[in-house]
């Protein structure tokens, strides 16, 4: 895994790469940088996969809302810079990110009980 050193290289970044995992947390689609991320994916066909965080105290968001956020991305494009024109739209966005099975994060887990811990 690499870490993204220069964000001006974003679209770079997605030609080295092979398939991006987008974290579908509160501020993702009203980012321009991870428009910029998501866009380039798009328009590239690299596979995308999202993550799903239902947990809102994390910046999760549910499903309907990551689904409503996606569609409405386009609508940012003007204050952005964007070219609407040459851009995929908010629609297509959606569509391509959602190519493969959305994967739901659930951070509750079972925790070891006395009688399931190993002796140290």
């Amino acid at each position: 895994m690499r870490s993204l050193g220069e964000i001006g290289d974003l679209e770079g970044y997605i030609d080295r790469t092979t398939t991006i995992l987008v974290y579908c947390s509160k501020g993702y689609f009203q980012s321009r940088n991870c428009m910029r991320e998501l866009i380039s994916a798009t328009i590239k066909q690299k596979p995308a996969i999202a993550l799903i965080d239902p947990d809102a105290s994390h910046g999760g968001r549910s499903g309907e809302e990551v689904r409503s956020q996606r569609r409405e991305a386009g609508g940012s494009y003007a204050k952005w810079g964007f070219d609407a024109a040459t851009t995929p739209g908010g629609q297509a966005l959606s569509d391509h990110l959602v190519t493969n099975e959305p994967i739901e994060w659930n951070r509750e887990c079972a925790l070891p009980t006395a009688s399931t811990q190993r002796p140290r």
